[in-house]
């Protein structure tokens, strides 16, 4: 028995071993300035490493008396039991579902008063199971407890969007200031609205002003870099990257910046004959003035892409950043997900042919449009992963 024992304490030893080694060949480590830095190579640690999408639960369409049951939803957002909760903006009030789709009750509701909403444009769940609302038209922060009742609000000065960690009683936001120049800055706030720490000014989208024939246009170029943001909520980690250099910021809960992720990656040209450029014109095809769509056309588009559009981390704390490396099979679009592991190793790339809206509990959670009938379903699916 204890030889049976020590040949398998070699054996994992061995195992171990190897896959260690593997983490260290797949990137250098260097620490600068107390940083760690991490250069991956170009090959993931698993190359054939796949992700499919196994349908889970939907939540939609009519109930038993023919009325929808999301009639213009917006944000959502899971807590750690699986309630689901989310903003129908059609008369702004959140819906909560249990784990199983069944509706539970209501937060809220379309009004100014304390605990309404006028417009709903993020949410996160609190630590202590809570949820937090940003009120983008009122300019509002609101904080309800675990049964949805109503605690405490306030006002903004500057506009404030998403929500990237939270704890028992601040969440960590991006703030915009406007002006001739707008700046962006990622913001923990308290739940009075006291700002706590700044984690410095970052990168927002250049606006371009088009003038031409008597008609002033306000255009956000495509592929025009800018920062984007992730928060790993388990960890309490910021993740950053300025989306045309493939370098990964990561900062600690007290807004300290601790590693540089980076990977090695190839530019994708922007195609101004084919599918990118149409991309960019339809946006003006059914505009009111149809020299909208002339002007556009004027302009000088980007010769390459950015690197990516978004990040997202899932409840492995793996991080996802979405690429704009894509491809077409069986007449299916997809697009390329590069996959960090906790340590910061490019671990696998993962081609989806739909864009992660939320992961939890080893879940993706999607918002999607139902073809036969047009409607907007929540979907979950679990994530089933093969090498």
């Amino acid at each position: 028995m204890k030889k049976a024992l020590f040949i398998l304490s070699i054996i994992v030893l061995t195992v171990l071993s190897a896959c260690s080694k593997k983490s260290k060949s797949s990137a250098n480590v260097e620490i600068i300035d107390g940083i760690e830095n991490i250069y991956n190579i170009k090959p993931p640690l698993h190359p054939n490493k796949t992700a499919t999408l196994e349908l889970d639960l939907k939540i939609g369409g009519e109930d038993e008396d023919g009325n929808i049951i999301l009639y213009e939803p917006g944000k959502f957002v899971v807590d750690e039991k699986e309630n689901i909760y989310i903003n129908d903006t059609g008369d702004m009030i959140i819906k909560v579902f249990d784990k199983n789709g069944q509706f539970k009750h209501t937060i809220g509701g379309k009004g100014t008063g304390p605990g309404e909403f006028q417009n709903v444009g993020y949410m996160a769940i609190l630590q202590d199971g809570g949820l937090l609302t940003l009120d983008t038209r009122a300019r509002r922060t609101s904080v309800f407890n675990d049964h949805g009742e109503f605690r405490k609000s306030h006002q903004w000065r500057n506009s404030l969007s998403f929500v990237y960690l939270t704890t028992d009683s601040s969440y960590l936001t991006k703030e915009t200031i406007r002006g001739e120049k707008s700046q962006i800055f990622i913001k923990e706030f308290d739940f009075s609205g006291k700002e706590l720490r700044s984690y410095g000014e970052f990168t927002q989208s250049e606006i371009k002003l088009v003038r031409e024939s008597g008609i002033t246009m306000r255009l956000i170029l495509p592929h025009t870099p800018h920062s984007i943001f992730a928060g790993d909520q388990k960890r309490q980690l910021l993740f950053h990257c300025f989306n045309n250099q493939y370098t990964i910021d990561v900062y600690d809960k007290s807004g300290k910046l601790i590693r540089k992720i980076h990977r090695t990656y190839e530019q994708i040209p922007f195609t101004h004959t084919d599918k990118d450029a149409e991309e960019f014109y339809k946006n003006f095809e059914n505009a009111p003035n149809p020299m909208f769509l002339k002007i556009a056309k004027k302009i000088d588009l980007p010769k390459i892409k950015t690197i990516a559009n978004r990040m997202i981390v899932d409840n492995r704390g793996n991080l996802w950043m979405e690429t704009n490396e894509k491809k077409k099979e069986n007449e299916i679009d997809y697009v390329a997900y590069d996959v960090f592991n906790r340590d910061g190793y490019y671990d696998s790339k993962i081609w989806l042919d739909r864009s992660p809206d939320l992961f939890a509990k080893g879940k993706m959670y999607k918002m999607e449009t139902e073809e036969e009938t047009g409607l907007l379903y929540l979907k979950r699916y679990y994530v089933v992963w093969s090498e």
